[in-house]
């Protein structure tokens, strides 16, 4: 009997001994239990090995089976295979897609209707001032007193008062440019004639275009000594050398509809003013020099944004009852700007950026919050159009910038991790950018401030040891203000 237990030990030891490890307690007892009820001293020596390789057998087979825990990793890697999460991607996607992220299209396409409304109501508001059109307005007339105090003069008043404009202006004319052309050239004196005539038209409507070069067709232009003697007549220009003679100095004489309502406020749209404040700036008007705008212009730009990552951490931060919280997160962003004036209301400009983005998220675990964080670091560049509303106006909201376009970004640096396991993110990012500010001249400098929005259009996820990429999708959000300081070349 000690010989039959002596073999019986060295049997399985030598079946446990190659794999250095210890049998379970259940099996000793299962197999205390088998040989007992049928005792291996009954059977022959011989064909006592394959006897015992049996009841070994029955013996694993009765324990419950319970896998190790390291062959749980080799299974949970082997679980993420994309073969394993397709079964599962309905649902995920379910709440996947363009609702995942709703609450960032809605800021977007607020952001956007915003934008566009705005130049809207600019464009609507052109319609209520009157633009001067000779084809549109009746008989020309001259102002004088009585629109000067605002009262309109009648159909029959205005076709006396321009039929007698016309005479004595045409009367007028020749006698006084005769009596200056002493101190001209004969040349000047033919390019004088041609600069102030006019069509002698019946209903004297229509002004010739050598008249008033760029000036509306319903601006009339005489001479000063030929206008009737009226209080709001220019009686003396002080300011102007006294060696040009009075009789060659042009005054322009607008000619409005005089049933158009809005007469008053479109001229005060145009810049036109009564005569009366002409007489009292006209030194004023003639000392004005035209600004030139510079084609290029090279400087900074800096902004300071409040970054997210849209990702599926970002969504469930907002659902109600979760264990993830987001909180703003400010990235900087500095670089240089170069732009090209196309003309003084459009610009195409390109910049170059060390911009960062990232987001910060708290999770509860463990009884306690903890903080992750991730900041990529890219190296942007951006090329957008400018166009410019309200310009040269002393309101507030003048001189109103819109500004689109697209960026490219490569990624630098990456610190922090959102994730107990290893992510990895792409070198590459792009994606959209517009803005809305405004810009104010000072000397040489431009200085342009206001909010940009730029959303990236590439899923930078790349995936993790337990995620695969498209399961995870990641784009970048910034929103904040932004300053230009640019000098003009």
């Amino acid at each position: 009997m000690k010989e039959m237990n002596d073999k019986l030990n060295g049997k399985i030891k030598n079946s446990f001994g190659q794999m250095n490890k210890k049998a379970p307690d259940l099996l000793w007892n299962g197999l205390s239990a088998s040989l007992d009820e049928n005792s291996p001293v009954d059977a022959a020596p011989e064909p006592a090995d394959p006897y015992l390789y049996k009841k070994i057998r029955e013996s694993y087979s009765s324990q419950h089976r319970i896998a190790p825990s390291h062959v749980w990793q080799s299974i949970n890697k082997q679980l993420n295979i994309d073969l394993v999460w397709t079964r599962v991607s309905k649902e995920l996607d379910g709440a996947g897609g363009i609702s995942r992220h709703r609450w960032q299209w809605t800021a977007v396409a607020a952001t956007f209707l915003f934008m566009v409304g705005l130049a809207g109501a600019y464009f609507l508001s052109l319609e209520d001032s009157l633009i001067l059109s000779g084809s549109n307005s009746g008989a020309p007339i001259q102002l004088t007193e009585t629109l000067a105090d605002g009262n309109l003069p009648n159909g029959s008043d205005v076709d006396k008062n321009n039929e007698n404009t016309l005479d004595i202006t045409e009367k007028q004319r020749l006698p006084q440019l005769g009596n200056g052309s002493e101190s001209m050239s004969e040349h000047q004196e033919n390019q004088q004639q041609e600069e102030i005539s006019f069509h002698e038209d019946k209903d004297a409507s229509k002004v010739s275009s050598k008249s008033a070069f760029g000036v509306p067709e319903n601006i009339i232009v005489h001479k000063a000594s030929t206008l009737p003697s009226t209080d709001n007549s220019l009686a003396s220009l002080g300011s102007i050398s006294k060696s040009i003679p009075s009789d060659f100095l042009e005054t322009r004489t607008v000619v409005p509809d005089p049933l158009n309502k809005g007469i008053y406020a479109a001229f005060d749209s145009l810049g036109f003013r009564p005569m009366a404040e002409v007489q009292n700036n006209a030194a004023e008007e003639y000392e004005k020099k035209k600004v030139l705008l510079s084609r290029f212009n090279l400087g900074l730009a800096l902004s300071y944004h409040n970054s997210w990552l849209l990702n599926n951490e970002t969504q469930r931060s907002f659902d109600r009852g979760s264990l993830i919280s987001t909180s703003p997160t400010f990235k900087e962003s500095i670089g240089l700007t170069l732009g090209y004036h196309f003309s003084s209301k459009s610009m195409i400009s390109t910049e170059v950026h060390l911009a960062k983005s990232g987001q910060e998220y708290k999770t509860f675990g463990d009884g306690s919050y903890i903080r992750k964080g991730l900041e990529l670091t890219y190296y942007k560049a951006y090329v957008q159009y400018q166009y410019n509303l309200l310009q040269n106006r002393k309101s507030l909201l003048s001189d109103i910038t819109i500004k689109a376009g697209l960026f490219g970004g490569f990624l630098y640096d990456k610190q922090g991790e959102l994730r107990e396991t290893q992510s990895r993110y792409s070198q590459y990012d792009y994606g959209v950018r517009g803005a809305l500010g405004q810009e104010k001249r000072i000397g040489g400098l431009t200085v342009g401030y206001g909010m940009s929005v730029e959303r990236g259009l590439r899923n930078i996820f790349l995936g993790s040891e337990n995620m695969p990429a498209r399961f995870n999708e990641t784009y970048t959000l910034n929103i904040g203000p932004y300053l230009n300081l640019r000098y003009n070349l």
